[in-house]
């Protein structure tokens, strides 16, 4: 585990837990259930994922910090 977030401790209870996976590959095609018609996965370089945390195309605070601290966890990033 990388982390674990809270996203509004005031007045929720509720938690992020970030997790990094090494190593995974992809084996099967993908099923996606109802209502996830439409959805893709791209697998994208580091430096493109900063890239697009810089340019703010990738913006919600959750998403920016856990994507940031997984980077260190890996050792991408100092």
């Amino acid at each position: 585990m990388v982390s674990t977030l809270y996203p509004n401790p005031a007045s929720h209870t509720n938690r992020l837990h970030t997790y990094l996976a090494t190593g995974a590959e992809p084996r099967y095609q993908q099923r996606l259930d109802a209502g996830e018609e439409g959805l893709t996965v791209h697998a994208l370089p580091i430096a493109e994922v900063l890239d697009g945390l810089q340019a703010g195309l990738i913006g919600q605070a959750l998403h920016v910090s856990s994507i940031l601290l997984a980077l260190r966890v890996a050792g991408r990033l100092r």
